[in-house]
């Protein structure tokens, strides 16, 4: 077959070691063994993942470059901004997608709470809006999952946006920031060793693989109904042929 006949980039959106990072680099090893060729992972952080999407976006759509999109790619950043450097479905050729997951609130863990109302209290009550939380960038899910909690709860925090959730948790880890969204596989080691706590998570229901963790919504009467998730998936650039789409799904 003449596609693949050389070696294809999947563009990732945000700094190494960030979750979506993670599970491209993972599928892209078994998509390569599947398509024959390797599939190499190029990182392009910034501006809320804008910046790979405007690169993908003008790129030929001929099946060697694809990415990773986002809520925020495809919904969150043109809800956001009226001034989009691209479409988001004019722009891509949709393939398909592959992960649908809550995130996690993670604190420091000198921060003196074990749960949420310990938490609410810390951030009301003790330093207001001296507390400060990452983000993987301006409108990533992490932004508006924090967003909505504050103003469930009625406080505000300083936000310190960041290019991916890779660089936050090194700096929550670090003490920098007190606080944070996250999905689960970055943070699965820290929470192992202590050195962050997990606070609820922000799914309807419990996460199967960690039911002990409580979900914001049953934690708190102001929290009621709240539901976050954050998804994935792969696109092309539009007019990618209808046999090289076939080939990915």
């Amino acid at each position: 077959q003449s596609y693949p006949n050389r070696p294809i980039t999947w563009v990732v959106p945000y700094a190494a070691g960030a979750a979506t990072d993670i599970l491209t680099r993972r599928l892209a090893q078994d998509i390569g063994v599947e398509l024959g060729q390797p599939v190499v992972v190029e990182n392009i952080p910034g501006a809320g993942t804008v910046n790979a999407a405007v690169q993908i976006a003008r790129t030929k759509p001929d099946g060697y470059r694809v990415m990773t999109a986002d809520s925020a790619t495809l919904a969150l950043n043109p809800a956001l901004s009226e001034t989009l450097p691209y479409h988001p479905q004019n722009s891509f050729t949709t393939i398909g997608m592959f992960a649908r997951f809550p995130l996690f609130l993670v604190v420091n863990k000198n921060v003196p709470a074990r749960n949420l109302s310990e938490l609410i209290d810390f951030i009301i009550k003790t330093r207001k809006s001296d507390v400060n939380y990452g983000s993987a960038g301006l409108g990533s899910p992490h932004h508006l999952a924090m967003e909505l909690f504050q103003e469930s709860i009625g406080s505000k925090m300083v936000h310190v946006p960041y290019a991916g959730a890779g660089p936050a948790l090194t700096d929550l880890l670090g003490g920098r920031i007190d606080l944070m969204f996250s999905s689960l596989g970055p943070i699965a080691a820290h929470l192992t060793s202590g050195s962050l706590k997990v606070i609820a998570a922000s799914g309807n229901e419990r996460f199967p693989t960690t039911p002990d963790i409580p979900t914001l919504a049953e934690s708190d009467v102001r929290l009621k109904g709240y539901e976050v998730y954050a998804w994935q998936g792969v696109v092309a650039p539009a007019g990618l042929p209808a046999d090289i789409r076939t080939r990915w799904t």
